[in-house]
């Protein structure tokens, strides 16, 4: 080290290895975005499903099988609304960024 600074290797590794160390994190910070979208997603179809369930409760002249369909942060979600043994079975089907489908359900009394 220089007495008046640091010499220009020195800043030169410093710069290296802070880029080496955020270059390596970026991946995880990308794939933990993609997480958190895919968890807002589930979590507005879980309740709209509810939403759906009870509105599908509270009607007195149900016509099920009903399908309906909605967009929610560019996510098609179709909604299912069937009875099965003396329930009400509500499902939200989707497709993840990854591709992977996903479905979730929930059952009321009719």
């Amino acid at each position: 080290m220089k007495p008046n600074g640091f010499s220009l290797i020195e800043a030169m590794l410093s710069l290296t290895v802070f880029l080496i160390i955020t270059l390596s994190l970026l991946p995880v910070l990308v794939q933990t975005q993609h997480s958190e979208r895919d968890l807002e997603v589930k979590r507005h179809a879980l309740s709209r499903l509810h939403d759906h369930l009870l509105i599908a409760m509270a009607d007195p002249n149900p016509s099920w099988p009903l399908t309906k369909t909605e967009t929610i942060f560019d996510s098609l979600i179709t909604v299912q609304i069937e009875s099965e043994n003396g329930l009400i079975k509500a499902c939200a089907s989707w497709q993840e960024r990854h591709q992977d489908n996903q479905e979730i359900c929930l059952y009321g009394a009719i």
